[in-house]
């Protein structure tokens, strides 16, 4: 059996893996949001995050990591909005196009 020392040097590894590709994901989340501001599409897609929340529960193997696994990728798409909402701010579009119905949002 791997030593406590052992297994938490794994978890860093992966979690030096998971930093990584979390701001890659961010990155394209950018260049998602320059898309749909350019396109004037809205920023909030239920279809799109339903499909994508059954889609990676249905790449985990037991319960738990099912509704762990939803729990992760809600809070990444929650993140992903609050980018492209402030996107939607520094381009000025924010409350000037009919499609954004948000009550509230403060510019950072």
């Amino acid at each position: 059996m791997a030593s406590l020392q052992e297994l938490r040097q794994k978890l860093d590894e992966v979690d030096d893996q998971i930093v990584k590709l979390y701001e890659e994901r961010m990155s394209i989340c950018e260049q998602v949001g320059e898309y749909k501001i350019s396109a004037g599409r809205k920023v909030l897609d239920r279809q799109r995050e339903k499909e994508k929340l059954q889609d990676v529960a249905g790449k985990v193997t037991s319960e738990v990591n099912k509704k762990g696994i939803k729990e992760l990728y809600q809070q990444l798409m929650s993140m992903s909005r609050k980018l492209q909402y402030r996107q939607l701010v520094k381009a000025g579009a924010l409350g000037h196009l009919p499609f954004i119905e948000i009550e509230g949002l403060k510019a950072q």
